[in-house]
């Protein structure tokens, strides 16, 4: 009987000793990942941060050539006089105030 006892005292401490060294392992393992995330996070968000500002900038400048494409210059108006007997009412606005129209 003393035999037994010893030899189940003997399964236990090593059962503890096995959850610990476990427990120990899974520590390290989260601390490691922890210093990973520390590491990790302020690079990628650097990166997605270059990332943005290039496609920003890449839009912006093609966004700008093309309004540009399409921008009437304003030395292609000329400035004439409305004959206020003959103008339609239906014109828009800024050529019955200011006579604009385009050449």
């Amino acid at each position: 009987m003393e035999q037994i006892r010893r030899i189940a005292d003997e399964m236990d401490n090593e059962e503890r000793r096995l959850l610990k060294q476990r427990a120990d392992e899974v520590e390290s393992a989260a601390s490691g990942a922890k210093t990973n995330h520390l590491f990790r996070y302020p690079g990628l968000s650097s990166l997605v941060t270059g990332a943005g500002l290039t496609i920003t900038r890449s839009l912006s400048g093609q966004i700008g050539q093309a309004v540009n494409t399409f921008r009437v210059p304003l030395w292609s108006y000329k400035l004439r006089p409305i004959n206020r007997h003959q103008a339609p009412k239906n014109r828009p606005l800024h050529e019955r105030l200011h006579g604009l129209s385009a050449n």
